[in-house]
């Protein structure tokens, strides 16, 4: 398989790819993506999500949309843990589950979008 131009599994191939792309970044873009990889990465892969497919909403959907995400975040792991790490030890280092973008996967993503039955936000 390709990955850009480089095939998947040479590390040294790829390792200098990276490094080459770092390079020709600008800083605000290296500091934009090094705060962004502290973040969760199943929150990263929502909002993605959330981004592409709420630009066609109207306010209405965008929030009960909006809605729906955060019941299933405050059920899960990641939230509680960015409260951990951030405001009760305040040791700044989350233990995020799953740790990595590349763990997280679309039907992890899919669940937080899935209908929450009567508890969904509904507008008169």
């Amino acid at each position: 398989m390709l990955c850009g131009r480089h095939r998947r599994g040479n590390p040294r191939r790829a390792r200098r790819a990276r490094r080459q792309r770092a390079a020709r970044t600008p800083a605000w873009a290296a500091e934009t993506r090094a705060g962004l990889l502290t973040k969760s990465p199943t929150s990263l892969k929502i909002t993605l999500r959330q981004l592409t497919i709420g630009r066609a909403y109207d306010l209405d959907a965008a929030l009960a949309l909006e809605y729906r995400l955060t019941q299933h975040v405050m059920a899960a792991h990641d939230f509680y843990e960015g409260v951990r790490a951030t405001l009760i030890d305040k040791d700044q280092q989350p233990r995020w589950q799953p740790a990595t973008l590349a763990e997280v996967t679309d039907d992890m993503v899919d669940a937080y979008f899935a209908p929450i039955g009567d508890r969904e936000l509904r507008f008169a």
